[in-house]
Order: C-alpha cells, then sequence, then structure tokens
C-alpha cells in the first residue's frame, strides 16, 4: 500500500531581488489579477465618482484601455 504524505513549508522572498516583470509575469501564470498604482488610482476615481453620483464612463473607458490595451 502506498502512504501519501502532504508537506507545507514557508519561505521567504526579499521580492526586491526579483524582476518585476518576472513577478508579474508569474502572477499571470498563476491566473492572479495584479493592479499597478495607476490602475487602483483609476478604480478609486470611479468609486469616488459613482458615490457622488458623477458619470464615470470615461473612467470606465480608461481602465478598459488599461487592461486590455483597447480603447473605445
Amino acid at each position: 500500500m502506498k502512504t501519501l504524505y502532504h508537506i507545507e513549508s514557508e519561505v521567504e522572498i526579499d521580492l526586491s531581488l526579483l524582476d518585476d516583470d518576472d513577478i508579474i509575469e508569474e502572477a499571470n501564470e498563476r491566473q492572479l489579477c495584479v493592479y499597478d498604482d495607476e490602475m487602483m488610482a483609476i478604480f478609486e476615481s470611479i468609486y469616488h465618482a459613482k458615490a457622488n453620483n458623477q458619470c464615470y464612463a470615461e473612467l470606465v473607458n480608461k481602465l478598459i484601455d488599461k487592461t486590455l490595451g483597447r480603447i473605445l
């Protein structure tokens, strides 16, 4: 009979030693969503515009352009 073992370990990695492009590529391969500061600022702007009943269509278009690289 075969016995299976499940082992977990934690490793600390200094991310400053890694290239940002490598980190983003790894996250994309794992299908993780990565937001940069510019995208987070757009999300914040959309949130505040929506909360204040202001038009935010242009901000949504900007977000789509930033994430997909396509302009509406």
